[in-house]
This record gives C-alpha cells, sequence and structure tokens, in this order.
C-alpha cells in the first residue's frame, strides 16, 4: 500500500475500513487535519477575542469613574475658591461637528474635517479631504482666578506622522480673542509627549518644555496653571504624576482679561492626500482652585 507523502494525522484513526483509509488522497489528509486544528484552537482562538471584548468594556468603565471622579474634582476645587467657577463638558450628546452653545469656535487651516461629539460620549476628529485644519473651542464661561486646572481623559491620543502630526491643545488663561489673535497658555498633546508653551496674538511659541511620554487610552491629564510659589508656575500631571513642573520666565500674560479655557484641535496630513486627526476626549473641565492645590 502506498502511504501519503506526510504523516499520518491521528484523526486516521476514526476510518471504519482500510480500504477508506488507503483511498485518501494528499488533499483530504491535508483538509483533514486541518480541520481537526481549526475544532481544537477555535475555543481558545472565541477566548482570545472575548478578551479584547472585555479589555475594551473595561476601559469603558475605567473612563466613566474617571470623568465622574474628575467632574467630582472641578466641582471641589471651585468649592475651595470664593466665587469660584467650574465648568465641564462630557461630549454625551448626540453627533455633531462642533461642540454647541457652551462653546464659541474659531477655525483656521486650508482643509476641512471637524471635531465634536462621536455620539457615544466623545469629543473625536471627523477627516474631510487632504489638508490639516485647525478648530480652537473657547468655552463662553470664563473662571474667576488666575490659579486655574484643565482636566481631561483622553480615549485617543493624536496621531503621528514625521511630516505633519495631529495635535490636541489645552488651553488656560486664554483672553477672548479669536485664534488668529488669541493669548493664552497651552498644554500640548500629541502621540508620544506632551509640551509646554504660550500663544501671543495668534503666534505661537516654541514650547517652554517638551516631555516625552508613554500615552495610552484612558490617562487623566491635569493642566495647573500656578502656585503659591509663582503664578507663572506651570504643573502637568498625568494619571496622578508630575511629568512637567515648569516656571516661565518669558512673561505670560495673567489677569482678569486672560480667564477663559478651551481646547484646540489641530489635523495632520500625509502628502496633502489624507488627513489624520487629532486626539478623542471624554471630558473636559476647567476650575479655579486655591494656588496651594497641586
Amino acid at each position: 500500500m502506498t502511504q501519503p507523502n506526510q504523516y499520518v494525522p491521528p484523526e486516521g484513526i476514526t476510518d471504519t475500513g482500510l480500504a477508506e483509509f488507503a483511498a485518501k488522497t494528499q488533499f483530504d489528509w491535508t483538509t483533514q487535519q486541518r480541520n481537526g486544528l481549526l475544532a481544537r484552537f477555535l475555543p481558545a482562538q472565541l477566548g482570545f477575542f472575548g478578551l479584547f471584548d472585555a479589555v475594551a468594556v473595561a476601559q469603558k468603565s475605567a473612563n466613566f469613574a474617571n470623568i465622574t471622579n474628575t467632574i467630582t474634582k472641578a466641582t471641589t476645587l471651585a468649592s475651595a475658591v470664593t466665587s469660584g467657577v467650574a465648568v465641564t463638558d462630557e461630549f454625551n450628546g448626540a453627533a455633531a461637528n462642533d461642540l454647541g452653545a457652551s462653546w464659541t469656535r474659531t477655525s483656521g487651516g486650508s482643509g476641512s474635517g471637524f471635531w465634536g461629539p462621536s455620539g457615544t460620549g466623545s469629543a473625536v476628529w471627523k477627516s474631510s479631504g487632504g489638508l490639516t485644519r485647525a478648530h480652537y473651542d473657547r468655552h463662553v464661561t470664563p473662571l474667576f482666578t488666575d490659579f486655574q486646572a484643565l482636566m481631561t481623559v483622553v480615549s485617543r491620543y493624536p496621531l503621528f506622522n514625521t511630516r505633519s502630526s495631529a495635535y490636541t491643545y489645552l488651553v488656560g488663561r486664554a483672553n477672548s480673542n479669536a485664534l488668529s489673535s488669541a493669548t493664552f497658555v497651552y498644554l500640548r498633546i500629541s502621540a508620544n509627549e506632551l509640551a509646554l508653551g504660550k500663544c501671543v496674538a495668534g503666534t505661537f511659541a516654541t514650547p517652554w518644555v517638551t516631555q516625552n511620554t508613554t500615552n495610552v487610552p484612558g490617562d487623566q491629564i491635569s493642566f495647573l496653571l500656578g502656585t503659591n510659589a509663582s503664578q507663572r508656575q506651570f504643573i502637568v500631571v498625568q494619571n496622578g504624576f508630575a511629568v512637567i513642573n515648569h516656571t516661565d520666565t518669558t512673561s505670560s500674560d495673567f489677569g482678569a482679561s486672560y480667564r477663559y479655557v478651551g481646547v484646540i484641535n489641530v489635523s495632520g496630513t500625509i502628502r496633502n492626500r489624507e488627513q489624520i486627526g487629532s486626539g478623542s476626549l471624554d471630558l473636559f473641565a476647567a476650575a479655579d482652585r486655591q494656588p496651594s492645590t497641586t
């Protein structure tokens, strides 16, 4: 009897007769072996994909807890300040291309694309075309003091490209001007770093400090403006750890005219053909705080 030129799979012992055993072609053996392997590993494979589902559910639950805790923190911080103000947005409305009546938007850049609620509890970039676009959303309610805390929960970081990356900015101590002439202090969030700096009359200065970071979805980021030590001391906290602590020596503005807060989203582009999106946020919160609170 001629035996196939590969090892006979164990499944062969289930054949009922020698003639049937001998008549199997190489294709038959291969098919039988493959089906046997699939049958063996299918439960593990389903469990593997189920693990991803479980991770996604766990991340969503963690984000919800972070959002709730951050809103409580903002309210608590503001309540400790006379006439303190807290503003929050969970982006939990219907899908839209802007953030609604609580925000004032000005835009720039030659491209299109939007940043707004996804309809599932995040604000996300919605790509259109292949050119860059920037949206500055300033909350219509200013804070009451120069000592501010800006907080967010990041569900997806901006996408990276070596030529034209996307960014999300947290904006504090802003005046009421449109993006083209606005003055503020910013925390720039990118795929793998955080950067602190200022914008004066619409011109972004080179960041004072840039810190490489390990960024993962669900991160909580807090941007603290001003301390007891200096009104121009800025602290950035990621998941409870201070990753930037810097005192500005370039005379960034503060005072009654610079108490607005907001967020800027800038798309990147791949060779001006494909737009890449800024970050997705599950929450924006800002509050007055005691200068001793870090």
